[in-house]
């Protein structure tokens, strides 16, 4: 188990010897401030790595296209999100070894390119997700796609994809934001310099870590021929 968000609010204090170490507002630093400071560097660190490894961070959603639909409505997780993979299980297989990824089209030409074999395509704004040909039976999918990291909020809440040892790179980081508001520039980029530093190993340690979907490596072939 690794830092609350309360003991992570109480650490920032102490780095910034605030006097009163204990989770209370006091020296004009309120609990909300830190708060904010650590979710904004938690949103940095998360944007770098699904922008460097966007297959580090997946997740995936399972869904049912129902027969003889022209396009169905992503689930609701999914909706506004870079949908990286669309899996479909033919019937009789099992998951997750079954699955077959579908080779993607643009929404504007599936239609007329897909003569052949089975395939999918987003209509964003609209999130429908379009199967082409049209399945004639429900058929069963997977949906792989990068979600939206999740602020801290409770007092236990934990950002459970940074490892424990990592969390202090937030920290500091967050101290950072926070001196940067009080216009110490100078001690803002020294926390800032430590975070960069411990933000490099943290990518490092990432990067030699599987994706948690192998089957969207490309190991499955698309699947070239009709439902």
């Amino acid at each position: 188990m690794g830092m609350t968000l309360t003991q992570m609010r109480v650490r920032v204090r102490k780095m910034l010897r605030l006097g009163n170490t204990s989770d209370a507002d006091d020296n004009g630093v309120f609990k909300s401030d830190i708060t904010d400071a650590i979710n904004d560097e938690l949103k940095e660190w998360w944007l770098d790595v699904s922008t460097g490894l966007p297959d580090r961070l997946l997740k995936t959603q399972a869904m049912t296209y129902t027969a003889n639909s022209e396009s169905v409505v992503v689930p609701a997780a999914a909706r506004g999100r870079m949908i990286r993979a669309v899996l479909w299980l033919p019937t009789g297989n099992t998951a997750p070894d079954g699955y077959v990824r579908l080779r993607q089209y643009n929404a504007d030409d599936i239609d007329g390119t897909i003569a052949g074999r089975c395939g999918w395509a987003l209509r964003t704004l609209a999130h429908e997700l379009l199967l082409r040909p049209v399945p004639t039976g429900a058929e069963s999918l997977l949906l792989v796609y990068n979600p939206e990291m999740t602020e801290l909020s409770a007092d236990s809440d934990e950002p459970q994809w940074v490892a424990n040892e990592y969390r202090i790179g937030v920290l500091q980081g967050a101290c950072a934001r926070l001196m940067e508001d009080r216009k110490d520039t100078d001690e803002a980029e020294r926390r800032r310099a430590k975070a960069e530093e411990v933000l490099l190993r943290f990518r490092a340690h990432i990067e030699f870590i599987s994706p948690p979907v192998p089957y969207i490596t490309g190991r499955n072939e698309q699947h070239n021929r009709s439902w």
